[in-house]
């Protein structure tokens, strides 16, 4: 769960507060644009388990689920340019349980039940190694960025 939380807060933070109306214009515009977007995940997620970089298993983990991301991004694209307007919420919420499901899935590897504190400055230290604190951050942005959808 540790790190599925980590990973989880990696991924609102990349989707949403780092996501800008540029990045946006440039993913739905821009047949490459969609890389950026999924380049700023990958790097993001890869911030969030510095712990683990010692780990081979967590940088093809991290691969996978970018591409998957990467990959659901791009059906609900093609899905909104061609469907029905009405359904447009309805691809966003999918799009985003698969992202929540391919964060998930970490638990299902054994790099997924290690539990590796992060170091470095004091106050960034207790928030990464704080579950609550983690869950809260994550929260507070898809609470945030939901609700202005």
């Amino acid at each position: 769960m540790f790190l599925f939380l980590r990973l989880l807060l990696a991924h609102f933070i990349a989707d949403f507060p780092f996501q800008t109306t540029a990045v946006y214009i440039i993913k739905v515009r821009d047949k490459h644009g969609l890389w950026l977007h999924t380049s700023i995940i990958f790097l993001m997620s890869a911030l969030f388990v510095y712990p683990y970089w010692s780990y081979p298993s967590i940088w093809a983990y991290l691969l996978g689920s970018t591409l998957v991301h990467h990959g659901s991004d791009a059906v609900k694209l093609i899905l909104n340019k061609r469907g029905n307007p009405r359904h447009h919420l309805l691809r966003y919420v999918g799009d985003q349980v698969v992202h929540v499901a391919t964060a998930a899935s970490i638990m299902l590897l054994p790099i997924g039940a290690l539990r590796l504190e992060g170091g470095g400055p004091e106050l960034w230290t207790k928030f990464y190694n704080s579950d609550f604190w983690v869950l809260y951050g994550s929260l507070i942005i898809l609470a945030t960025y939901f609700a202005a959808y």
